[in-house]
């Protein structure tokens, strides 16, 4: 959209026509999907001949990908959809997208995705996948610098949100609930910065923290109990990934597992990026100031 308020691309054309009721349908998630694909840098060697195409998505992506790439930006339309969202903001976000899409490293990404997206049936893995492009996209940062940054966490991301599973997610957000207050007390133990005598003893107090706080971590599924080993699968599958760490092997009761786990950076930023499109908000706050 520019500056007048005014609308500057064929999505967006496409979208000043559309009331709310409209914006979700079928027919229109395809034009859409359609409108953003096109917006896809194509590769160089047919760069040149771009005005002579008709169907620019086919070379623009792998044909591997389409259906992919299709299938992320339906998830996404469907996220957007919600009382929450005016047709104001699901529009806005859609053109963000269609400019970070049409950026070269956005359009990088944007194949990533489609590609973990492509290989999973998985809607939930999908769903995840696609906050993490749309996350991404609404907090783009406008430093280079910090962009090369956001765009690893984007990829790391959105690799790691093909690997878990739904009770993995479940087993996450149980510990991120539970201690996500202790990242900025204890960050330098959980980015494991050079030790000194102050860093033993921060881990040490870090280590009490998480024991106090692990007694009472219920992990849970529509308030039912999750089993014994669908936890401790999780737990070893969260861990292999960086997302939380053992503290110890000491015994220590707890609910399902006797070895307390504490909260990784890595693990709190998966969940403020790829478990919700709520903190949507709060990242396009932060990228707008």
């Amino acid at each position: 959209m520019s500056s007048g308020g005014t609308f500057d691309s064929p999505l967006s054309a496409l979208l000043s026509r559309l009331k709310y009721e409209e914006l979700f349908g079928p027919s229109t998630m395809g034009k859409i999907a359609s409108s953003l694909l096109k917006k896809l840098p194509l590769p160089h060697q047919i760069a040149p001949i771009e005005g002579a195409l008709e169907e620019i998505p086919d070379l623009a992506l792998d044909s591997s990908l389409r259906r992919g790439a299709i299938a992320l930006i339906e998830v996404i339309l469907e996220e957007l959809k919600g009382p929450s969202n005016s047709i104001e903001n699901v529009k806005s976000r859609l053109v963000r997208l269609e400019t970070f899409i049409a950026s070269s490293t956005g359009a990088s990404l944007f194949r990533q995705s489609a590609g973990a997206t492509q290989r999973t049936a998985d809607r939930s893995k999908i769903r995840r996948i696609g906050t993490i492009l749309l996350n991404g996209a609404m907090s783009w940062p406008k430093e280079e610098q910090e962009r090369e940054v956001r765009a690893q966490e984007m990829a790391e991301f959105t690799r790691i949100a093909e690997i878990l599973t739904d009770t993995d997610i479940m087993v996450l957000n149980a510990i991120y609930k539970a201690q996500v207050g202790l990242i900025e007390r204890y960050r330098s133990v959980i980015r494991k910065e050079p030790a000194s005598a102050q860093q033993g003893e921060l881990q040490t107090q870090w280590i009490q923290a998480v024991f106090q706080i692990w007694r009472d971590t219920e992990f849970t599924s529509d308030a039912n109990p999750l089993p014994f080993f669908a936890v401790h699968s999780a737990l070893v599958r969260l861990e292999s990934q960086g997302l939380i760490g053992s503290t110890t092997t000491q015994n220590v009761v707890a609910q399902v597992t006797s070895t307390p786990y504490g909260l990784l950076e890595l693990g709190a930023q998966f969940v403020e990026f790829a478990v919700t499109l709520a903190e949507n908000d709060r990242h396009q706050t932060k990228a707008l100031c």
